[in-house]
């Protein structure tokens, strides 16, 4: 199977309360861009894991602090 490459079209970000349909916009953006979609559920669902840590980092830092990488 050979690499794909990284995708260099469009980034969307689809931000939405609860219950807006954030879950079904996933669903057709991963169908129409061909790939994963990140989902805030991520985070809820895998606690410790890279992605808590690093939105935790992210909600703790200053606004004098570096960006978090």
């Amino acid at each position: 199977m050979a690499d794909k490459k990284p995708y260099a079209g469009p980034v969307v970000i689809g931000a939405g309360l609860p219950r807006t349909g954030t879950n079904s916009m996933m669903v057709a953006l991963e169908k129409l861009l061909d790939g994963k979609c990140y989902h805030m559920k991520t985070v809820f669902k895998s606690s410790g894991s890279e992605d808590t840590e690093f939105w935790g980092r992210l909600i703790r830092r200053n606004a004098n602090d570096k960006v978090v990488q």
